[in-house]
């Protein structure tokens, strides 16, 4: 249906045309280009009106942003104290905080892995308020177990200490509601040794109490440093060379602080190797802190974080280009 108004006016232009030119052709073809003329810097105006609004917007949430950060960055971090001894082939890591429901489970299927590698687990509770504790003093005399309690510091400094405490060449990161599958210590570590990779990481599966979904990934070898950038950036199900945190540590006061694992750690890596063996269980838990994470304000640390490591990055040299901006966006900033 025609748009009564612009009929009328339509009408109206036409009328004045035809009454000054007497030309009914000329009347149509002058109202058609003063229509057309409208359109255009009605158009165009919008544009320009559009784009300094969107303007505004940034610059009012980059104010936002930028204070934030600012504001968390008055915690500060300081450098990894990293021992340089090794007494162990391997390190396996696993911070804990209110875990006693699945933290037995965890520490059983590290412990029962038969290997000829000697490796040490490093527990660490963050100031847990349920019994997770008292499981973990069933494990304290255990000689290759080292137990940490601390006051709840956050999953970042648990990381860091963590890695502080450890002694051994490699590192393993498990988290506290997750399991090893049988022989994964002695798959990961002979691949590690005999390739002379950085890292190893290998295929895993999903599963809580009522499914399990197997996760295989493309078994390969990679060097080229843009496609290492690509691999899975959880901390967990990995074999790490503890070197490699010499220059890097979780930013502790935020959220998402696994970002460190592909800036900072697959950065310095110059082999890796993939595995299609499932050599980790990973528990969907709806009360893990990332599942919850995504629908609160914290949400943003996922663009704070990545701010830090990158002047982080800058500072240690190390190279900021436009592979690495694309990874980023595609990435990091996917979800």
């Amino acid at each position: 249906m025609m748009n009564l108004k612009r009929f009328k006016m339509e009408g109206k232009i036409y009328s004045i045309l035809y009454n000054k030119t007497g030309n009914e052709k000329l009347s149509k073809f002058l109202e058609k280009s003063i229509f057309a003329i409208c359109i255009f810097v009605y158009r165009l105006v919008s544009i320009f009106c559009f784009r300094k609004i969107n303007d505004v917007k940034v610059i009012k949430e980059k104010k936002k942003i930028d204070e934030l950060f600012n504001k968390k960055e008055k915690k500060g971090t300081s450098k990894l104290k990293i021992c340089a001894e090794y007494q162990y082939d391997l390190s396996v890591l696993v911070p804990a905080y209110n875990a006693e429901r699945y933290i037995k489970e965890c520490i059983d299927s590290i412990i029962n892995q038969k290997t000829k590698y000697n490796f040490e687990i490093v527990i660490i509770d963050d100031g847990s308020q349920d019994n997770t504790k008292k499981i973990l003093q069933q494990y304290e005399k255990i000689n290759n177990i080292n137990i940490i309690y601390q006051k709840n510091s956050g999953v970042a400094h648990t990381r860091n200490k963590c890695v502080e405490n450890a002694l051994g060449k490699y590192v393993m990161f498990v988290d506290s509601d997750d399991i090893l599958v049988e022989g994964v210590i002695e798959k990961t570590m002979s691949e590690i040794i005999s390739s002379g990779a950085d890292m190893v990481q290998g295929s895993f599966y999903k599963f809580n109490l009522d499914h399990k979904v197997n996760i295989i990934l493309e078994e390969k070898t990679i060097t080229n440093e843009y496609d290492i950038l690509k691999i899975p950036g959880y901390p967990w199900g990995k074999i790490i060379r503890r070197a490699l945190f010499k220059n890097a540590f979780f930013p502790e006061g935020y959220s998402f602080e696994d970002t460190i694992i592909p800036y900072e750690i697959l950065s310095q890596c110059q082999k890796v190797i993939i595995l299609q063996d499932i050599l980790y269980g990973y528990r969907i838990n709806d009360k893990g802190v990332t599942k919850n994470i995504v629908y609160e304000d914290k949400c943003v640390d996922t663009v704070l974080i990545v701010k830090r490591i990158l002047q982080d990055m800058y500072q240690m040299g190390k190279s900021i280009d436009y592979e690495l901006y694309k990874f980023t966006l595609n990435c990091q900033f996917s979800y």
